[in-house]
């Protein structure tokens, strides 16, 4: 709930909703136009979900698309490409000017990123190799 409120968009991979195409689209433009963390919830279930698995919904969206996010050459210009590999994600018709060009700046742009979410006491082996892990536990302090 804490990157809920703090305006970042979390999708819930066990919520099909979550994660049709035009849901994982908008999040991902959304997030990168505002330099927020796009979280993926495994729940409890982190111990069993693989990165395959995790994948698929942004493969649906378009070919190569989690290995741009974890690498952040979707941040980037492909070569011979002006813009950078995300913004071919924006749908101009239904986008309207929303996620146009200007809207997207390098500062913002830089501090994008994502993280996928679970209580699984040990998330799967393929993911922990894949991203940096924060153990949260209750009752913890900074002291």
């Amino acid at each position: 709930k804490l990157l809920q409120y703090a305006g970042c968009a979390v999708l819930n991979f066990w919520r099909p909703g979550d994660l049709m195409p035009e849901q994982v689209r908008v999040a991902i433009l959304s997030m990168i136009r505002g330099g927020g963390v796009l979280g993926i919830d495994l729940f409890a279930v982190g111990a069993g979900t693989d990165s395959e698995m995790l994948a698929e919904p942004f493969e649906c969206v378009r070919p190569g698309l989690f290995a741009e996010l974890l690498d952040r050459s979707l941040l980037k210009a492909r070569k011979g490409e002006i813009w950078p590999s995300f913004y071919g994600l924006v749908d101009k018709a239904r986008d309207g000017k929303r996620f146009s060009v200007e809207q997207f700046d390098e500062i913002r742009m830089n501090r994008f990123k994502v993280a996928v979410i679970t209580s699984a006491a040990f998330p799967h082996s393929d993911l922990l190799e894949l991203f940096d892990v924060i153990r949260v536990t209750p009752g913890s302090s900074f002291d």
